[in-house]
This record gives structure tokens, C-alpha cells and sequence, in this order.
């Protein structure tokens, strides 16, 4: 599904043809900006399209297992955070409007209550048949940001930021989670 709406967003070469008709020494400024408005639309699309199933999840697993429900809830809570500032950060950059950024971050963001509206009206009733879907849909919810952020967020902050600090928290962020990962074995 990433792939697909990957191919839908201008890429660099596109970019390129529409700046030919800009003056020379304005095209690298419209460039960069091209590609941080192209790395937040799809970090934007990705979290919208990622955050659906969050929502569904959160809301099965609430039926299933109250305390498991509130668990995944503050887990995905914390997630959010960095979610939202890989939508924002680049549309800030971009457009230069922290009210752009702050809209498009939030619009991303309403997208896991209405996964969970949709789990209340359409498996509501069908909870108790559900671990094999819980698998499917957390597959399928990292695999939407796996993609987004080695295809496009991990490129972009080393293009803009600092290599080793970049891998540093890349690394920093895995081991939290692999951390967390244990805890949660340990308490669940």
C-alpha cells in the first residue's frame, strides 16, 4: 500500500522538470523544499494510513483485555509524539507555517479514532474471534512506518541533519523498544 501511494507523490525528477522554468538561483531553495513538502506528505499519509488499524487494535484489545486496552493506549500515546514531529517538522520546513504543521500533524493524528469508531461499528460483537487479526493488523501497522521510515524519514534526517547523531537515535529508539518489549512480556 506504501509503495503504491509512494509512486503517487512527485518524486525528485518531477520536481526537477517544474523547476526548470524557475530562475537558477531560486531552483535549489524550491528543491529542498520540494523534498521536505514530499517527505511530509508521504510521513503524513503514512501515519494517517498507520494510525487507522492503531486505532482498531486499541479498541479490540480494550474489549479483550480492559488492562491490555489501556496498555497498548499509553504505549501508542508515547509513539505519537515522534509520529507527529516527523509530520510537522518537514511541513514546518517546507511551507513555513507552524499552523500548517500543527493542522496536517493533528489531521494525521484523528485518524486512530476513527479506527477505533470503526472497530466499535463493524467488531464489536466479534472480539472473542479476534488474536489472529491482532497479528495481521500489527503487522500491517508497523509495516506501514517500517517502510516510511527507511524509505523516507531515515534518508531525509541524514540528508538534512548530523550521520552519526541520526544512527544514534535510530539505535537509541530500537533499544527502547526491545526494552519495552521485554517489561511487557514480564507485566502482560
Amino acid at each position: 500500500m506504501m509503495a503504491l501511494v509512494d509512486r503517487l507523490i512527485p518524486h525528485d525528477e518531477e520536481i526537477e522538470a517544474l523547476l526548470e522554468s524557475i530562475p537558477q538561483q531560486e531552483q535549489a531553495a524550491h528543491k529542498e523544499k520540494g523534498e521536505l513538502k514530499r517527505t511530509g506528505i508521504s510521513s503524513t499519509i503514512a501515519v494517517a494510513i498507520h494510525n487507522f488499524p492503531e486505532g482498531l487494535i486499541t479498541f479490540i484489545a480494550a474489549l479483550h483485555d480492559p488492562a491490555m486496552g489501556i496498555a497498548i493506549a499509553i504505549a501508542i500515546m508515547i509513539h505519537n509524539i515522534p509520529e507527529g514531529i516527523a509530520i510537522a517538522a518537514p511541513v514546518y520546513h517546507a511551507t513555513g507555517s507552524k499552523g500548517k504543521a500543527f493542522l496536517v500533524s493533528a489531521g494525521a493524528g484523528l485518524t486512530e479514532p476513527l479506527g477505533a469508531l470503526a472497530a466499535w461499528f463493524l467488531l464489536r460483537n466479534m472480539f472473542d474471534s479476534m488474536e489472529g487479526a491482532f497479528g495481521i493488523i500489527f503487522a500491517f501497522v508497523g509495516g506501514v512506518m517500517v517502510f516510511v521510515a527507511i524509505h523516507q524519514l531515515l534518508p531525509t534526517a541524514q540528508k538534512y541533519g548530523k550521520h552519526h547523531l541520526v544512527m544514534k537515535w535510530l539505535f537509541a529508539g530500537m533499544a527502547v523498544m526491545a526494552i519495552s518489549l521485554v517489561v511487557l512480556a514480564f507485566v502482560f
